[in-house]
């Protein structure tokens, strides 16, 4: 056998069958152990030699019998051959110890005793020669030119003397990832198997694979289980029915000691009835389940974020229903509840009402979102008793996520019953202005509520304004989020909205609008806005404006009044028309308080065109920041350029690239570069923003689809100068992965040193750059 694979160029797969009872209890001399263990050991080191990949056993018991357990394995060999005192022994016991410590210079010249010699022993004399083993062929290549993957024995002989030594040698020296087992005819002796056990651990510590095939006893499947709990990289785990002698033997097994990971997939396929039991039967065994559930919905700490995609069925187990079952999370830092999937009523108020329990349940909540799209429903006829019994259910969830100290609220949909109530003809004077009766409530102690975010203005309308409007005014809201999408075609509804608004938060210092708003509702938006004389912050999206929106028509005087707005957020368009709004009053002096501007762009084409176009925009905000601020604090403002893509940040990236390769193309060829309108453009034109003195502090905000760590490792390097070789006096860099809204600058990661040198090559003013 030596011979043939000797002469192949290459094996993959070879499987060696070497049942041997039939000579194994046979007397065996130490020269015929000796020959023996060369030619197998030969043979075994020429088939790793090739480039086997994987590795099949079957028997070699042949010369098991011949070795046994020392009674003390935990004695290394260095101990049971040192000699006790001198002055303690007798002649004949000077005389053994003369002979066994010429055994012992001999076995000292090895570095370190081998496994074999401390826990086994050959069945011979007193003074007989050492037994052999068989050992890897010692070659230094040997490790690097190992190509095993797999590893399959039917027998724990191969884990057994005179072959030991060689096989964990060898598992050692490979990237063994998969693995087959049995222990059918594992060694009565446990220390034995737990030894075995051991071994392998330790030389297959990243294996991903384990299949274990026929049976073993219930004692020593106990240490398996243990012993599975060690690799902490186990995916795929295969265990055969005939591993258990008997059915009664799994209920003697402590699961509980297999790895978290290995029982979550272990329980990925339990049907969801079996997992709600396996999650009474311990405390460890409840933190399991629930995270098998959990991964589903690709929850990995509930306790820090947990989106909730609640089903239709209040019966099935979903992520709400797990956090339910689960008796280790206490608090919530950061939940959604979203009922998108939700279509009938009758479920949704079950739903709400187990959102109730488990909000009840919690010792703290911080942040919530509630996504309640109920299109399905909102226009079904309602009875006068279902309406009362869902009001009264929502309210009831709302106000526990308020009493258990909520921070921020989120909400979105809430149209369910919008159509059950209609304007008065006259609200100025028919509707009054006490608020009908309510139950008592002690929101007006415990809330905490600070930030308010409304994607719809349904929340603002019977039967929920109520709630909303008294909730306002008893907490300390600071931030509010609005988006005046769906508000009601009327002109007084609007109208009356905001008044209540103003009334309700008058002390709000930041205020973000999102989402298209109806053209002839702008004008009261931007009187609306003049009402917060403590605003700080004011953030409009581009997509808040109506297409062709003409900004000189909204009388932004009101907004520009307002004394101690220092952050502003928007379209180039909406901010230079602002800022002539400011100069225009008492000479700009109310813009002292300005200390960042931010332009929201919407990146469409990376066209030569399109670019000019984008470049002028900047250039035009930068001269009206300049002639609305005094000169000596125009140079401490800073201004921030925000990228919103249409497309994949790649894409845009790419296009752009191209655009700069053909641009520095020409200019090794001194050719003129071909645009699309067919425009010839001269070399010392390149589509970029030089501003002229005084500068502003000029800042470059990137949302990737990268990763923090792809960020960090450079992988987008080329996309992100391609957008900063517009801005050569770049000052500060904001490269983010998929993050909604804006960032604090102060808030990321630097930059590694030679990601940040390498774009200081075309920004050599560039001050710091931060991921997030």
């Amino acid at each position: 056998m030596q011979r043939l694979v000797d002469r192949m160029t290459s094996l993959h797969t070879v499987h060696v069958r070497w049942p041997s009872e039939a000579y194994r209890d046979q007397p065996i001399s130490d020269q015929t152990l000796a020959t023996a263990c060369k030619c197998v050991e030969d043979f075994l080191n020429t088939i790793i030699a090739k480039g086997c990949a994987t590795l099949q056993f079957g028997g070699f018991d042949a010369f098991a019998s011949k070795y046994m357990l020392k009674r003390n394995p935990a004695i290394t060999a260095t101990e049971v051959l040192k000699p006790p005192p001198v002055e303690h022994l007798s002649i004949w016991e000077i005389a053994q110890g003369y002979f066994r410590s010429r055994h012992s210079r001999a076995a000292s010249d090895a570095s370190s005793p081998r496994p074999e010699e401390t826990h086994y022993r050959r069945k011979l004399g007193r003074f007989s020669i050492s037994a052999p083993w068989i050992s890897l062929t010692p070659s230094p290549k040997l490790s690097q030119e190992t190509k095993l993957t797999t590893f399959c024995t039917h027998s724990t002989s191969i884990f057994r003397p005179p072959f030991s030594q060689w096989t964990f040698a060898l598992l050692k020296a490979s990237p063994v990832t998969f693995i087959t087992l049995s222990f059918k005819d594992a060694p009565d002796n446990r220390i034995e198997c737990k030894l075995i056990l051991d071994r392998l651990a330790e030389a297959i510590p990243d294996v991903t694979t384990m299949h274990l095939v026929d049976g073993a006893g219930a004692g020593l499947m106990k240490d398996v289980v243990a012993w599975l709990g060690r690799f902490r990289h186990l995916k795929v785990l295969g265990i055969n029915p005939e591993c258990f002698l008997s059915g009664n033997d799994i209920d003697h097994l402590d699961l509980a000691a297999l790895a978290n990971e290995l029982a979550l997939r272990a329980l990925a396929s339990v049907p969801p009835p079996d997992l709600r039991n396996c999650a009474q039967v311990s405390r460890l065994f409840n933190r399991i389940a629930v995270q098998s559930v959990l991964d589903q919905h690709k929850i990995w700490n509930a306790q820090q974020s947990a989106s909730l995609q609640l089903a239709d069925n209040p019966n099935d187990l979903d992520g709400l229903s797990a956090l339910l079952l689960s008796i280790h999370v206490k608090s919530l830092s950061d939940v959604t509840f979203s009922l998108e999937r939700v279509t009938s009523l009758q479920s949704a108020l079950k739903t709400f009402h187990k959102m109730k329990r488990l909000v009840d349940r919690m010792a703290s909540v911080r942040t919530v979102d509630v996504r309640w799209p109920s299109e399905a429903y909102a226009k079904q006829p309602i009875s006068d008793k279902t309406l009362a019994s869902a009001c009264k259910c929502v309210e009831d969830f709302l106000e526990t996520i308020i009493v258990k100290g909520c921070t921020t609220l989120q909400f979105g949909g809430f149209n369910a019953f919008v159509s059950e109530y209609k304007l008065k003809k006259n609200p100025t004077t028919e509707i009054r202005r006490t608020p009908p009766a309510e139950r008592p409530s002690s929101l007006d102690q415990v809330t905490k509520l600070a930030s308010f975010c409304a994607y719809s203005t349904n929340l603002f309308r019977p039967p929920f304004s109520q709630w909303t409007f008294t909730l306002l005014k008893a907490s300390p809201v600071t931030e509010m989020t609005l988006s005046f999408q769906d508000a009601p075609n009327n002109d007084v509804e609007p109208k009356l909205i905001l008044d209540r608004l103003a009334e309700a938060v008058p002390n709000v210092t930041t205020i973000h609008l999102v989402h298209g708003a109806k053209t002839s509702l702008m004008k009261d938006v931007v009187v609306w806005l003049g009402h917060f004389q403590q605003l700080g912050c004011l953030r409009i999206e581009s997509d808040f404006f109506s297409p062709g929106t003409n900004f000189d028509d909204l009388e932004l005087q009101p907004l520009a009044r307002l004394p101690h707005i220092r952050e502003l957020v928007s379209s180039s368009s909406f901010l230079c028309a602002y800022l002539a709004s400011r100069r225009s009053i008492d000479n700009g002096l109310f813009a002292r308080n300005l200390q960042t501007v931010i332009m929201r762009h919407l990146w469409t084409s990376s066209t030569r065109s399109a670019i000019s176009a984008f470049i002028n925009d900047v250039e035009r905000l930068h001269k009206a920041i300049i002639e609305t601020c005094p000169r000596s604090e125009a140079q401490s403002i800073r201004l921030r350029i925000s990228f919103l893509f249409n497309c994949p940040f790649s894409n845009a990236a790419q296009a752009l690239v191209q655009m700069w390769d053909r641009f520095d193309s020409s200019m090794i060829l001194r050719l003129p570069i071909d645009v699309d309108d067919e425009k010839k453009v001269s070399l010392q034109d390149p589509p970029c923003f030089r501003p002229a003195e005084p500068r502003l502090w000029l800042s470059l905000e990137l949302h990737t689809q990268a990763t923090e760590d792809e960020i960090q490792r450079g992988v987008v390097d080329d996309e992100v100068i391609a957008f900063c070789r517009m801005f050569p006096t770049l000052w500060e860099l904001m490269l983010c992965s998929p993050l909604p809204g804006l960032v604090s600058f102060y808030s990321g990661r630097y930059l590694r040193k030679p990601r940040l040198d390498k774009l200081r090559a075309v920004c050599p003013d560039l001050n710091s750059a931060r991921v997030y």
